[in-house]
């Protein structure tokens, strides 16, 4: 077995469809990445060659209300398994985030560009970041924004399920980055490994949009009409400071040549997914 992946939420869930004869997913029921003898003894019965770590607490209201757990998964967890790899002498994929950066930047963010969180989930995630490559010097961080797919209840689903049985939907219109199609984060991903990458890539899909902007895109592809946008700010919805404008450049992946298509040409795509499932 080449891929081991600990977390099954989009990421993890859409790795392993389409690498089914490569990977296997799995979940905190096979092992607590807080606990190092969890994680050692999961890798000791694969025995991948690569980990793709996408396990994480990722909602930014829980992490700000209880910031020493949101450490010891995201942080203590993504040591755990790094460390849990280098003594396996296997690859490691850390899926990372664009809440890394505080979002006030006037340009796309480039990987090497300074970060600097505004809340607890995105300190966590520098912190992971630099945890993992101080014990392997040659992962992956992969950052990531805004993903949507079928796998977890999401903004994408849950406006497309709001605006088809309501035809009203609220929306922030003040905050900016790339949606990423589930599935597409995972060829990419896949793509990281089967060229044997290391270092620091966004891995998103191309182009920006705020809420609205995807909502629209969304419920016209869907032919969903009539729907009334009730639009509000970050400021009105949220306690919590959460970045505004975080839109990631994918240089790093065209270096590469990895695809990154604009999030518009994943949309009918991720349509035509939710109806061959039955979800809408």
């Amino acid at each position: 077995m080449e891929i081991l992946v600990i977390g099954a939420g989009q990421v993890g869930s859409a790795v392993g469809e389409l690498a089914p004869q490569r990977a296997v997913v799995t979940t905190s029921r096979d092992a607590d990445i807080r606990r190092r003898e969890q994680v050692d003894a999961l890798i000791a019965k694969h025995g991948p060659s690569w980990v793709i770590l996408s396990a994480a607490i990722s909602d930014v209201g829980p992490c700000e209300r209880d910031p020493q757990f949101a450490h010891e998964v995201n942080v203590n967890g993504a040591r755990n398994v790094a460390a849990a790899a280098r003594a396996a002498d296997a690859r490691l994929v850390f899926l990372s985030t664009d809440y890394v950066f505080d979002g006030r930047a006037s340009v796309p963010y480039e990987v090497d560009m300074p970060r600097h969180a505004i809340n607890v989930y995105g300190e966590t995630k520098i912190a992971a970041e630099d945890e993992v490559r101080a014990i392997l010097p040659d992962a992956v961080i992969a950052r990531t924004s805004w993903v949507f797919g079928v796998h977890r209840s999401c903004f994408a689903t849950k406006a497309l399920q709001q605006g088809k049985e309501k035809h009203e939907l609220k929306v922030v219109i003040d905050k900016y980055n790339c949606p990423t199609y589930g599935r597409d984060l995972a060829q990419m991903l896949i793509g990281l490994i089967d060229g044997g990458a290391s270092g620091v890539f966004h891995c998103v899909n191309r182009d920006a949009a705020n809420w609205l902007e995807f909502a629209q895109a969304l419920l016209d592809h869907a032919g969903i009409r009539d729907v009334r946008f009730i639009e509000t700010t970050l400021a009105k919805e949220y306690d919590v400071p959460r970045p505004a404008n975080t839109p990631l450049s994918v240089t790093s992946l065209d270096r590469i040549g990895i695809p990154a298509r604009p999030w518009r040409e994943a949309v009918p795509d991720f349509i035509a997914e939710m109806r061959q499932r039955g979800m809408l």
